[in-house]
């Protein structure tokens, strides 16, 4: 039995950029970001927000419902 498998977000971003065949510039307009923050996520030096990572997971075809914002994005109070 293996554990775990670590997915890598980064280069997910970055193929899914490529695939829409978009610039970081035109990405990251998006998300309502800026180019640096787009390369930033690609490279792996800043995490990539939820929203970011549903749109990538979702162009996979996984659908995630975040446990804290309950797809929100914001926080939910039970």
């Amino acid at each position: 039995m293996s554990g775990p498998q670590s997915i890598d977000f980064p280069a997910m971003i970055r193929k899914l950029r490529i695939s829409l065949n978009e610039t970081q510039e035109q990405f990251a307009e998006r998300f309502n970001t800026h180019a640096n923050t787009v390369s930033r996520w690609e490279s792996g030096k800043y995490q990539a927000p939820y929203t970011v990572i549903d749109f990538v997971l979702r162009h996979q075809g996984v659908l995630v419902t975040c446990p804290v914002c309950q797809g929100t994005g914001k926080i939910v109070n039970n």
